[in-house]
C-alpha cells in the first residue's frame, strides 16, 4: 500500500479567527501534555543554550533536511559536487562551524549536560556533535544519535526532538548509501507530526524523504504542502527554480520529462510554432537549473538535442516524447499493454531523432516488461543501457537502473 500524506488545511479554515482561537487553546493543552512544565518549557536554561547556538550557527544546515529551528531556507550545495544518490544529502558548509565555541558557551554545554534530565540541554548537546559531522566521519552521527535519543528518553513528546532524529537518519543515509535509514527518517517524521501541529521542517523533510523513496505522487503532494507552509511562489518562477532544483530535483525532473516535452511536442505537431519555442526554452532554462543542482544533464540533453535538431528528426523527437507521455501514464495506471506499446513507440522514435533521452523510455519499458514477467528480456535491457555513450553524465539514470534491477530480482523472489 502506498503512503499517504496528511492533507493540509485550507487557506479559509486557517484565516477563521474562531478557528484560530479554538488552535490557540489547543496548543496550550498541548503544551501542558507534551511535557510543558518547569523542566520542559522553553524558559529552560537548555532552550536558551539551543538558542545560543542557533544565534552562533545562523547557517549551518548539515542535510538538505531542516532541522526543527529552521523556518527560512538556508542554502544547501552538496557537500561533494560530483556526488550521485544519498550521499546528494549532505551539505557543503558555508561557515565553518567546527570553530571553538566561546568559553562561556563551552562550559556551559558542560555543566548543564553533566548528568542533565532537561532533555533540552541534551538536545543540544546532540546539535553540537552534529555541527562537527562531515562525509566519513560516522562516529559523530553515533554520537549525535545517542544524545538526541537520550533526550527522547526523557521527552518522548518534544516533537522537535523528533524533527532532528530525522535529519540525522538523513545524514546516516548519505553516509552509509543505504536507503533503510530513509525509513527511519520517514519514521521519525512521521512520529513528530503525530505529537503537535506539523511545523516547515516536517512539511518538507516528508517531502524530501518521499522524493528520494522514489514516490513521486506523494512527493508532488508533500511539496505542495511545503511550498504552501512557506509561503513560496510557484515552482514555475525563475527565483524559486534554483531551490526547488536542489530539493526537488525529481519532481521537477518529472515536469520536463511529462509535461514540458511533450508540450513542445504537441505544439510542434500542431504547428504552432510560437507555443512549441516557448515550451523549449522553459524546458532548456530548467534542465540548466537541474543540471547544476544534481550533475546529471539527462534532462539537458534531451532538451538540447531538439534545439539543435533538423526538421526530420525535429518530427520524430515530438511523437517520441508524446509517446513517452503516454506510456508513464499508462504505467502509472497499470494498464500495462498501453504501456508497452506506447513506451515502445517512444524509443523507436526517439532514437531516430538520436535522443539521448531514448534511455530513459527504455528503462520505462524494462519495468513493464518485469511486470510482464519478462525478467530476462528487462534484466538484459538494463545491462544495455550501462553502455550509451557518455553514460557517466547520467547519474541519475545509473541509480535508478540499480533500484530497476534489484526490483526485478526482488519480483522473483531473490531478495
Amino acid at each position: 500500500m502506498e503512503a499517504t500524506c496528511p492533507r493540509a488545511e485550507s487557506k479559509d479554515r486557517r484565516g477563521s479567527i474562531t478557528y484560530l482561537w479554538a488552535r490557540a487553546l489547543g496548543l496550550l493543552s498541548s503544551c501542558l501534555l507534551l511535557y510543558c512544565n518547569s523542566s520542559h518549557s522553553a524558559e529552560t536554561p537548555g532552550s536558551a543554550l539551543i538558542q545560543e547556538l542557533r544565534d552562533y550557527y545562523p547557517t549551518w544546515r548539515p542535510t538538505l533536511g531542516r532541522l526543527s529551528w529552521q523556518t527560512d531556507s538556508i542554502p544547501c550545495q552538496p557537500f561533494n559536487s560530483e556526488a550521485t544518490g544519498l550521499s546528494r544529502l549532505v551539505c557543503r558548509q558555508v561557515e565553518n562551524p567546527r570553530r571553538k565555541l566561546p568559553k562561556h558557551l563551552r562550559l556551559k554545554l558542560r555543566a548543564l549536560t553533566a548528568g542533565s534530565r532537561d532533555p533540552s540541554a541534551v538536545h543540544a548537546l546532540g546539535l553540537w556533535h552534529f555541527s562537527h559531522y562531515r562525509p566519513g566521519r560516522p562516529r559523530t552521527l553515533e554520537r549525535t544519535k545517542a544524545a538526541l535519543k537520550h533526550a527522547i528518553s526523557i521527552a518522548p513528546k518534544q516533537q522537535e526532538l523528533w524533527v532532528d532524529l530525522a535529519v540525522l537518519h538523513l545524514a546516516e543515509a548519505a553516509e552509509s548509501e543505504n536507503p533503510r535509514a530513509l525509513i527511519k527518517a520517514l519514521t521519525a517524521t512521521e512520529r513528530a507530526a503525530s505529537l503537535a501541529p506539523e511545523s516547515l521542517a516536517i512539511r518538507c523533510n516528508r517531502a524530501l524523504i518521499f522524493e528520494y523513496l522514489f514516490l513521486r505522487h506523494q512527493a508532488h503532494s508533500a511539496r505542495q504542502q511545503c511550498s504552501e507552509a512557506a509561503g513560496q511562489r510557484p515552482a514555475g518562477e525563475p527565483a524559486f527554480l534554483r531551490d526547488v532544483a536542489i530539493e526537488s530535483s525529481q519532481e521537477l525532473r518529472e515536469r520536463i520529462f511529462e509535461t514540458a516535452l511533450p508540450e513542445w511536442g504537441q505544439a510542434l505537431l500542431d504547428a504552432q510554432p510560437d507555443l512549441a519555442s516557448s515550451r523549449l526554452e522553459a524546458a532548456i532554462i530548467t534542465s540548466q537549473a537541474l543540471a547544476r543542482a544534481t550533475s546529471d544533464y539527462s534532462a539537458l540533453s534531451a532538451a538540447l538535442t531538439i534545439s539543435r535538431a533538423a526538421r526530420h528528426q525535429a518530427r520524430s523527437l515530438a511523437l517520441g516524447h508524446i509517446a513517452y507521455r503516454e506510456g508513464r501514464k499508462a504505467l502509472s495506471t497499470m494498464n500495462n499493454a498501453r504501456a508497452l506499446e506506447a513506451l515502445n513507440q517512444a524509443v523507436r522514435h526517439l532514437r531516430g531523432g538520436a535522443s539521448p533521452f531514448a534511455a530513459w523510455a527504455e528503462l520505462s519499458l524494462a519495468a513493464v516488461e518485469a511486470r510482464l514477467g519478462l525478467y530476462s528480456q528487462a534484466q538484459n535491457r538494463c545491462h544495455r543501457l550501462r553502455k550509451i555513450p557518455d553514460f557517466e553524465d547520467f547519474p541519475i539514470l545509473a541509480l535508478l537502473i540499480d533500484w530497476t534491477e534489484a526490483w526485478i530480482q526482488a519480483r522473483q523472489g531473490n531478495f
